[in-house]
């Protein structure tokens, strides 16, 4: 650390952590060797790390950041595919997390919280998206429900576990996955929308570390993500000449369908946020979780309440945010049925996937490395962890074809997973050649050993240099 009379010109590991301790207590740290937040799965003791001055947070945001996966997102359905988003300036999934990652760090800044931990939670909470957006995570679901379904949150995770395939990481740590603090984990996971299924949290139960709602900071990305996706989905109905959804004509036929769920504070907020232009619609949801998180928790350090210390709206806000969700799942998205283009996603999800479990299934040697790591960790009973669910009194082996297939095709962008089924369809002989290219990106152990030796040695030949 170096001062000067003006201040401050270089922080190192003993400044973040004075920085650290000014932050608010409900905030997750970073500094302390029995900090369960800044936990991974594998050492990071090796030259890279221990000559860094960056925190662990620093180092999960910019492995996130450098990842295939996050690259991928700019190919990845928001509301609309990529294609019809590039037409009418909507959002991709890569947009959308842009606009997480403001939202939540304003959030955070506003509040005193840990804003490096929020941006890596808000960069990485939708790393585990399937093609073709929600349409294509519910096809999935339904194809892995012996497996015990699927989430994009939960996915998420899996891929910061063991579907990266980064080789810096890789060479270091013997890990296939980006080898993240448990708190990041944890705010990618508790970023998604589980209702009464616990299935997702009992897998990880492992990275739960921050009490039942995870830290404030994965709060502050979980209501950033709704702020951030209800804003641009009802700006984009608008640029795609969809206004007609939004409108005030439309809001009215809803509150009278549900009058029994809106009293006048409640109506009010509904029509103010739906109708709003973008900017007013963020600065009102942000400004009230700000402001009401602020007087709960002084009520709460006052001990004037007892409730547990989160992140808040408003009553009104809070009820009026919850009866948009239902207007989009009611009125807005089975409206955008006429954009979905043919053949359906959901049958091209389909097709990949059953091409997929033949292809591993008549060349296990080719399943991905993570694939069989797992099972040597469930052969040698090292683990009880499956895919989707973990049951405490029975090993229930899972099904490595279709997790190796689910994994692949998860990770494909949309307009790889439609060039994958036009081949698939026309059994082109390009199939074979664009089959290898996608498998590459999950390598089977020979390849990836290959892979590892080649980046060994390019890294030797820079350093000599």
């Amino acid at each position: 650390m170096r001062s000067f009379p003006c201040g401050r010109v270089h922080n190192d590991r003993k400044a973040i952590a004075d920085i650290e301790s000014l932050l608010s207590p409900f905030a997750i740290h970073s500094q302390g060797s029995s900090n369960q937040s800044v936990l991974r799965d594998f050492a990071t003791d090796y030259i890279f790390i221990a000559g860094s001055e960056r925190s662990p947070f620093e180092h999960d945001r910019d492995r996130i950041l450098q990842s295939r996966q996050f690259r991928k997102l700019a190919g990845k359905t928001q509301m609309l595919t990529p294609a019809a988003a590039s037409r009418f300036t909507t959002r991709t999934r890569l947009t959308h997390t842009l606009e997480v990652f403001q939202h939540a760090t304003t959030i955070g800044r506003r509040l005193n919280l840990n804003l490096v931990a929020i941006e890596a939670i808000a960069l990485g909470h939708d790393l585990g998206h399937t093609p073709f957006g929600h349409t294509g995570e519910a096809a999935l679901r339904d194809l892995l429900k012996n497996q015990g379904g699927f989430h994009h949150a939960a996915h998420g995770v899996r891929t910061t576990e063991e579907c990266a395939y980064a080789e810096r990481v890789s060479l270091y740590e013997r890990t296939t996955g980006l080898n993240l603090t448990a708190a990041v984990r944890e705010g990618i996971l508790r970023h998604g929308w589980f209702g009464d299924d616990r299935t997702f949290f009992q897998v990880y139960q492992q990275i739960l570390v921050n009490g039942e709602r995870g830290s404030f900071e994965a709060q502050a990305v979980k209501l950033a993500d709704a702020v951030a996706y209800l804003n641009h989905d009802i700006a984009d109905l608008r640029a795609i000449g969809r206004g007609d959804l939004v409108s005030p004509a439309a809001a009215s036929a809803f509150i009278k369908r549900h009058s029994e769920q809106f009293d006048d504070p409640t109506e009010a907020q509904f029509r103010t946020l739906l109708c709003a232009d973008e900017p007013t619609r963020t600065k009102i949801l942000l400004r009230n979780i700000i402001d009401s998180t602020v007087d709960f928790l002084v009520d709460i350090v006052a001990k004037t309440c007892d409730k547990e210390p989160r992140i808040i709206y408003s009553q009104d806000v809070h009820a009026a945010r919850d009866l948009l969700f239902l207007y989009f799942e009611e009125v807005v998205y089975p409206s955008l049925d006429a954009y979905e283009p043919s053949p359906s996603r959901k049958s091209v999800i389909n097709t990949i996937y059953h091409y997929l479990c033949d292809l591993f299934s008549a060349n296990t040697s080719s399943l991905p490395l993570h694939i069989k790591r797992c099972k040597e960790k469930l052969a040698a009973q090292e683990s009880k962890k499956v895919f989707c669910k973990e049951l405490v009194d029975k090993l229930v082996a899972p099904d490595f074809i279709a997790l190796a297939s689910a994994d692949v095709l998860a990770d494909l962008t949309d307009s790889a997973a439609m060039d994958l089924y036009d081949c698939i369809q026309g059994n082109t002989e390009d199939l074979a050649r664009l089959s290898s290219q996608i498998l590459e990106t999950m390598p089977n152990e020979e390849s990836w050993t290959k892979k590892q030796r080649d980046f060994n040695s390019s890294q030797h030949d820079y350093l000599i240099e």
